[in-house]
């Protein structure tokens, strides 16, 4: 008997673990990127599950460099583009790459490189500034 609630405790936690990694790869698909553009305007990302995310140059706050800890994602490293409130974009890294708009943070006056270039070797979670408006400023 006791052998019989073993077996079936193993197959339920199976089963569990099973459900479990499924829908985590069905919101990785949901979340994934199916366009993203920058250009004179500004960031859009289209988004697989039909979200859009957009910001414009003129009203970007600032850009942050967001390391995730470890977990199921492909890659940690993300790109906030927050331009207050409701408007803004979360950007990973490899998706920045593939479509250039790493090749277009030269539009950000004192946008730092080099930092960018440091978070990127580095395995440390957390955030980091990489660029912000001064006040009074315009793109």
């Amino acid at each position: 008997m006791g052998f019989l609630l073993l077996l079936g405790t193993t197959v339920v936690f199976l089963v569990l673990l099973a459900r479990a990694r499924h829908e985590r790869a069905a919101r990785r698909v949901a979340a994934a990127t199916t366009d993203l553009r920058a250009d004179d305007w500004g960031v859009k990302r289209w988004i697989a599950d039909g979200r859009y995310e957009e910001v414009a140059w003129d009203d970007l706050e600032e850009v942050r460099a967001l390391t995730l800890p470890k977990g199921p994602w492909d890659t940690r490293l993300r790109l906030v583009f927050d331009g207050g409130g409701e408007r803004g974009c979360i950007v990973p890294i490899d998706v920045a790459e593939q479509y250039g708009l790493l090749g277009e943070l030269w539009r950000l006056p004192g946008f730092d490189h080099r930092r960018l270039t440091e978070v990127l070797d580095e395995e440390r979670t957390g955030q980091e500034v990489l660029w912000n408006r001064a006040p009074g400023t315009s793109t």
